[in-house]
């Protein structure tokens, strides 16, 4: 009988249908919206395509990432797969089509542009976008009515560009870079070096980087066999110099010259990393020199009115290339010999990079693209928080590590450039606002034209109007002391940094008065704060040695719009010697008073050197709080927030709060590991906690705070800390003066004498000595009532103190409170339940643990 086997055979293939018809390559399909018009979903339709589905509407300044997938089903042509999804662009009669398009052996997504035109993409044109397996595909769509751009930017983009940025500054405007730039091949190098994985950055000539939008240069000269070429060094431990050489700087200058010549953009070399890798020595004088002397060859060298002191990004785009020539800029970086000088090569279109070109440019050193998105984006945040900062350069780059070089299947460099650029257009689009954006996108692998797109879209959404520029006399850098040296080394630009952080809690928009400052490296705030912002200012002193530190000084003033208040923000140094200066940040309330801190007062702020120094602002006119709040600062508030129920309203804690000091501990107990507090609960009193987390533990038969561990095999381990006699007494010294609502909660009993939980004797001793605080809160239904649904008048309105004593569930659960629960002691479950996560931050990745305590007995 065969029909059993022919059964089975069919049932066996019919199992795998899922797998042949569900199978195709997917990707994401990534949209930008760089106009100020919505994009409308018009129409989507779509044949034989597993998955086809966009949104149907995307914001002005959104980006989507569309999951796209296709059908490589045996039992379809794979050459059928398509889709067309159409948006409209709101409110313009302008709409634009994505298509997807196969062929029996590849994919591709389209931009059909029905009707509109880009600049290099008129209307009906067609552009293929590619496609990229498990990766983005990218289109971007930027501008206004008449003036949109998009992916396919003509090769003159920055001259396209003029009439929308060419008022604006170096500073205010957004350039693609390229890493590393002339090493797209390998033209001499060391033992170690000849490995193209480990020393290629790009896959393109200058020439073909040009091409494609590229507008900075990070060129490292070297010298080999007399001739100059880019190079990509490092010096390893106990072997010395290793790496290789690339493209000529003759080639270089040859690809600089066919480009400009059709094509009249501003162009930035960057030189550094000077090396003469003949005798692994750095360039001379006479080298550079030479070296100058070459790029002299360069034509439309750009030379300033002012060429030896000009701040070149206070210069407007349309000063550089306005008149309709091309124009490059060569930057230099301090040369590795420091007596070396620019020389009379300063008026000739060669520029000191410390002083007329200052660029933020501070790379990730990871392997790891969520490390470096998050550092690059974190960094972009702080140090360009206004636009008027520095240039910044977002190394938009991963960098091989030492495990790289010993897994075979490690990514090269250019392999890394692949991953970190294809993250680019999903990470930095939701990190872009009209303050915040890079200057300099700097990447590794410059082949493609999207990321000059991107770039063009910045500038698009940034909308800063700078006035058309006069001349370039008033852009002049700093002029340096005498004695220090050209390159603003020997601790010209040194200095302390750190964050001003900037809270606004009030119903009013920060606005700058006037600002102003006197040797400080780093003194520039946004020009509004608006209601419940926030902002991280990049402070930095001079700490040079040609400078008196304790002339550094600084003010900003804001006032707060539709009222007659304003504060004034100071810097201010102090210089005992010169290894002994201190520095702090002040709050001058010229106009304003706050709780605390009446009109006219100077609160000093502190300074935390590489941290976040704060100032806080909250409450309306004539009801002011800041920083420095009074000790009573519940009852102060009483009139705002006096009718609110605990749940509404949010105050400070303190986490093991009588962990101070040790106060006996066990073998492998340290300061290190047991404390988590610097001062006693009355001291925390006093600067504001309400809450205090309370860990009671028996030691010699007396209660003190504790914080232990219970370690496998080891068993409890850990220290004491105040004693509760201690706390009570600090709690009765502080309620005698101040009315406030002060919480304490236990939990994780322990009696380390025998190192067991404490027993229902224990727990009524303990109560006994607790009823010796003054001020236990009682209220009139004790045992049922849920204290975080009474108002915080119900408790303090007297003007008389209130301390609430919350008890977690006992180790023994056998434990009760007994008649307590009447005297001002209540369940935590019950009474006073909160929902607890336990966040931790391992790898570089957030987990969240489940509430360790026990589910809350009600719910909303």
């Amino acid at each position: 009988m065969r029909i059993p086997t022919l059964l089975s055979a069919l049932l066996w293939c019919t199992s795998l249908l899922p797998a042949f018809v569900e199978a195709g390559e997917g990707g994401s399909f990534v949209l930008i919206n760089g106009t100020p018009y919505t994009w409308q979903r018009v129409s989507s339709t779509s044949y034989q395509m597993n998955t086809w589905s966009f949104p149907s509407s995307i914001p002005p300044g959104g980006m989507q990432k569309v999951y796209v997938e296709w059908d490589q089903s045996i039992f379809d042509d794979q050459g059928d797969d398509g889709g067309e999804v159409v948006y409209a662009l709101a409110g313009t009669s302008n709409q634009f089509q994505l298509q997807a398009r196969a062929t029996d052996t590849s994919f591709n997504l389209q931009a059909y542009f029905a009707a509109i035109s880009t600049a290099n993409n008129p209307q009906g044109s067609t552009i293929n976008l590619g496609w990229v397996h498990d990766g983005n595909t990218v289109f971007i769509l930027s501008g206004t009515a008449g003036n949109y751009h998009s992916i396919n930017p003509p090769s003159n983009w920055m001259q396209n560009s003029l009439p929308t940025i060419g008022n604006r500054l170096l500073r205010h405007i957004s350039i693609p870079g390229s890493h590393d730039a002339g090493m797209s091949f390998i033209n001499g190098s060391t033992f170690f070096g000849s490995d193209d994985e480990h020393v290629l950055t790009q896959t393109l000539s200058i020439g073909g980087q040009l091409a494609r939008g590229s507008r900075y240069f990070d060129l490292r000269p070297t010298i080999s066999s007399g001739i100059f070429k880019a190079g990509h060094y490092s010096t390893l431990p106990v072997i010395g110099y290793q790496g290789a050489n690339g493209e000529s700087f003759s080639s270089i200058i040859n690809d600089i010259n066919s480009f400009t010549a059709n094509n009249a953009e501003l162009i930035i070399l960057n030189l550094s990393h000077d090396l003469n890798s003949d005798n692994y020595s750095r360039l001379k004088q006479s080298d550079w020199n030479n070296l100058f002397q070459q790029l002299s060859g360069i034509r439309n060298l750009f030379v300033a009115p002012n060429p030896t002191t000009v701040d070149l990004s206070r210069l407007a785009l349309r000063q550089f290339i306005g008149s309709g020539q091309a124009a490059v800029i060569v930057i230099v970086q301090p040369p590795g010999d420091t007596s070396v000088t620019l020389g009379s090569w300063a008026s000739q279109g060669f520029y000191n990079a410390t002083t007329q070109f200052a660029v933020y440019d501070n790379y990730s050193n990871s392997n790891d693209i969520n490390y470096m998105s998050q550092n690059q984006l974190t960094l972009l945040a702080q140090q360009r928080s206004n636009p008027n900062n520095g240039e910044f350069l977002l190394s938009w780059t991963l960098t091989q590590q030492a495990i790289d070089f010993t897994q075979k299947d490690a990514p090269s460099i250019i392999g890394y450039g692949n991953i970190a650029n294809n993250a680019l257009f999903t990470s930095l689009p939701p990190a872009i606002s009209s303050t915040v954006f890079p200057n300099i996108i700097y990447i590794d692998n410059f082949n493609r034209t999207d990321v000059t797109a991107l770039a063009v879209a910045i500038n698009d959404i940034v909308q800063i109007n700078d006035p058309a520029p006069t001349s370039a006399s008033s852009a002049s850098a700093p002029t340096l002391t005498a004695t220090a040296s050209e390159w603003g080394q020997c601790g010209v630009e040194a200095g302390e940094g750190g964050s001003f952080v900037l809270i606004n809690g009030t119903p009013y928009t920060w606005q700058i008065v006037s600002i102003d400052s006197y040797q400080m490296n780093a003194w520039s705030f946004p020009s509004s704060i608006p209601p419940g912002g926030m902002q991280q200012v990049y402070v930095e002193w001079d700490q040079s040695i040609f400078d008196d530190q304790g002339d550094d000084g600084g003010w900003v003033i804001y006032g707060l719009a539709g009222t007659s208040n304003q504060f004034q923000l100071q810097a201010t140094a102090t210089e005992y010697s010169y290894f002994n200066t201190s520095f702090t940040l002040q709050v001058y309330f010229t106009g304003i008073s706050t709780a605390n801190n009446p009109q006219g007062s100077i609160l000093d702020l502190g300074w935390v050197h590489d941290g976040n120094t704060m100032f806080i602002l909250s409450g309306t006119a004539g009801n002011y709080h800041s920083v420095n709040p009074p000790s009573n600062w519940m009852q102060n508030s009483l009139p705002t927030i006096g009718n609110r129920l605990l749940r509404h309203i949010t105050i400070p804690g303190s986490h093991d709060a009588g962990m101070s000091f040790i106060n006996g501990d066990t073998l492998f107990a340290t300061e290190d590991n047991t404390l988590t507090q610097t001062l006693s609960i009355g001291g925390q009193l006093a600067l504001g906690s309400r809450y205090f987390d309370l860990r009671p533990t028996i030691s010699s038969g007396i209660f003190k705070a504790g914080h232990y561990t219970d370690i496998t095999v080891i068993g409890y381990q850990g220290a004491n800390g105040q004693s509760f006699s201690s706390i009570i007494s600090d709690i009765n010294s502080f309620t005698a003066n101040n009315a406030e609502l002060v919480i304490l909660n236990l939990s994780h009993d322990l009696n380390s004498d025998n190192y067991s939980r404490l027993k229902q004797s224990d727990w009524n001793n303990l109560f006994q000595q607790l009823s010796g605080i003054r001020n236990l809160f009682v209220a009139p239904n004790p045992t049922t009532v849920d204290l975080s649904r009474l108002a915080l008048r119900q408790f303090i309105g007297s003007g008389q103190a209130a301390v609430i004593v919350i008890v977690q569930p006992p180790g023994d659960t056998s434990v009760t409170l007994g008649s307590w629960a009447s005297q001002g002691f209540y369940n935590a479950t019950t009474q006073f339940c909160r929902v607890r996560q336990l966040l931790q931050l391992k790898r570089r990745q957030l987990y969240v643990t489940k509430p360790t305590y026990p589910t809350c007995a009600t719910a909303e």
